[in-house]
């Protein structure tokens, strides 16, 4: 019964709309992952992957579990613990991290993490330090 319904009626579908969506999201995704530092806005989002800007943030969000901004954040916040535990300062790490201001970075920081980012770099930098003191 499928192959004729597949091959033979009027409205049949022609291609798959959830692989072509889902490989519209990994284009999403890859490009967030290189550009996380950058303002990247819905259209750039929505032209690249073909996707009116509504419904690139309905799938996005369906099929990720988070929206296009917090997956931004979660990628930026991710890429400062990195850097905070090398040591760097707070600053520095705000604006490498595309965040406004440090203010900024620091709310949504403690937001997602729960400390702040200082205390985030004493307590990494230190047991970093101490692993290798007892290496």
């Amino acid at each position: 019964m499928s192959y004729l319904l597949t091959n033979y009626a009027e409205n049949r579908l022609v291609g798959s709309p959830l692989s072509s969506t889902r490989t519209a999201i990994k284009q999403v995704c890859d490009y967030l992952h290189a550009h996380f530092a950058t303002d990247v806005t819905l259209d750039q989002l929505s032209e690249l992957a073909g996707l009116s800007r509504f419904h690139l943030s309905r799938v996005f969000r369906q099929e990720i579990g988070l929206s296009l901004t917090a997956y931004q954040t979660q990628l930026r916040i991710s890429y400062a613990k990195k850097l905070l535990t090398e040591g760097m300062a707070i600053a520095t790490v705000a604006s490498l991290t595309g965040f406004y201001d440090q203010s900024h970075f620091g709310w949504q920081f403690k937001r997602r993490v729960g400390v702040t980012p200082g205390n985030y770099r004493e307590t990494t930098v230190c047991r970093k330090t101490t692993s290798h003191a007892i290496s």
